[in-house]
């Protein structure tokens, strides 16, 4: 019978071959890992090789090693993906470099794993891997949306513009829907608990600390509430322990997040951190103003974004302060940015004035332009949620996409 989990070795080296032999017996007596084949880059088939392992039974996983040459490396995982996209590829280097990691995770690996092996990160990386495939295996309710938000530059309101949609989110909730949870990605210490007027206790470095039991329980001792029922996780560097977060551990959390809340990403930027985030996002909004140096920044990062395969739909444009007296139009932004605006904000500064000052969301201040044009495009989000197709359950839109690569379907 086999063992619960059987690695497949691809590599060209004896030594990743040794390595893995030794971080596999390191694991302890009883282990429930073990090693089903292995095969060399240089004998032409090592692609088909570990397809077949998988298909005959004799391995499970498949550990492949991305220093016997990134562009053998890179043709095989994506020969994997293609040939057998339910196949469990781990990518494994000595080199920690983020693009790489996120080029491995978009070609279609599973996980990550630092060389030399370690024994307790292959265990955590195969049990990580059993557990979402068991996830998705067993779950017939579709995961949550996940709906990202970016400044094109400082004072553009990314955040102010995360917070209260989903805001207006959680309060429109009806009894079948997802609850709402807030990420705010501006580390160190970001502004979206105090828009709220909440006091972080806790932050997501608290949550990537305890990442090996992360559930519901652990979830909601450290999250924060608002009364309006969204829940919020405040940004590493606020709260009890300060610290960086890993790009996998962030990955982790929001797709753990995924499978019970909408979730919405308020602010940071294109570093590896906060890419392994937006990486899971169905949408990405980029919010600028209309001025030249937002539109040009703006400009920048969507040509960035899509670089990383947020196209079509998913990448989005919102004209954040709009005003009627502004040179510039929503119609130049769309032609600037070759991209769709789909939402514009009206410049009402008291009104976002009185919400920061008070740390009261716009919802909460009386009948107000900008609540109207929250509340316009919230109803808009739902009804591209009601136009779901029923023979799967997702909609055009929001359907389950390609993991690592927003916006491309699956």
């Amino acid at each position: 019978m086999m063992s619960k989990h059987s690695l497949f070795l691809i590599s060209s080296r004896q030594g990743f071959f040794q390595d893995a032999d030794r971080a596999v017996a390191n694991t302890g007596p009883g282990s429930s890992v073990r090693i089903g084949g292995r095969a060399a880059f240089s004998n032409g088939a090592t692609a088909p090789a570990g397809l077949e392992a998988i298909r005959s039974g004799n391995a499970n996983v498949i550990l492949l090693d991305l220093d016997s040459g990134i562009a053998e490396a890179f043709k095989a995982l994506e020969s994997l993906a293609n040939a057998s996209p339910d196949a469990c590829v781990l990518a494994a280097s000595a080199t920690h470099d983020p693009d790489l990691i996120l080029r491995a995770v978009r070609a279609g690996a599973a996980d990550f794993l630092a060389l030399p092996l370690d024994s307790a990160a292959l265990t955590e990386a195969l049990s990580r891997t059993t557990r979402k495939a068991s996830v998705e295996s067993t779950s017939t309710i579709p995961r949550g949306r996940v709906m990202s938000f970016i400044s094109a530059k400082g004072g553009c309101g990314a955040t102010s513009v995360a917070v209260n949609l989903a805001i207006t989110l959680s309060r429109a909730q009806t009894a079948e829907a997802r609850p709402v949870i807030l990420l705010d990605l501006d580390s160190p210490g970001g502004d979206a608990a105090a828009m709220l007027k909440l006091e972080p206790t806790y932050s997501l470095a608290d949550i990537a600390a305890n990442i090996h039991r992360l559930d519901m329980d652990l979830l909601n001792s450290m999250a924060l509430r608002h009364d309006s029922g969204l829940m919020c996780l405040a940004a590493a560097g606020e709260g009890a322990k300060p610290g960086r977060l890993e790009p996998g551990q962030m990955a982790t959390i929001v797709a753990f997040l995924q499978e019970h809340f909408d979730v919405v990403l308020a602010g940071g930027g294109l570093g590896d951190v906060e890419m392994a985030a937006v990486n899971l996002a169905h949408m990405v909004h980029v919010v600028s103003t209309l001025d030249f140096l937002s539109l040009k920044r703006a400009q920048g990062i969507i040509v960035r974004l899509r670089e990383f395969g947020v196209t079509g739909d998913a990448l989005r444009v919102v004209v954040n302060k709009l005003d009627k007296h502004s040179e510039l139009t929503s119609r130049d932004a769309r032609q600037a940015l070759d991209a769709p605006v789909v939402w514009s904000i009206p410049y009402d500064q008291r009104v976002a004035d009185r919400a920061v000052n008070e740390g009261l969301p716009y919802t909460a201040l009386g009948r107000n332009r900008l609540q109207a044009a929250f509340d316009e495009y919230a109803t808009l989000l739902g009804g591209e949620l009601q136009s779901t197709d029923t023979s799967n359950g997702v909609s055009r839109l929001f359907r389950r996409l390609v993991p690592g690569r927003a916006g491309m379907p699956a």
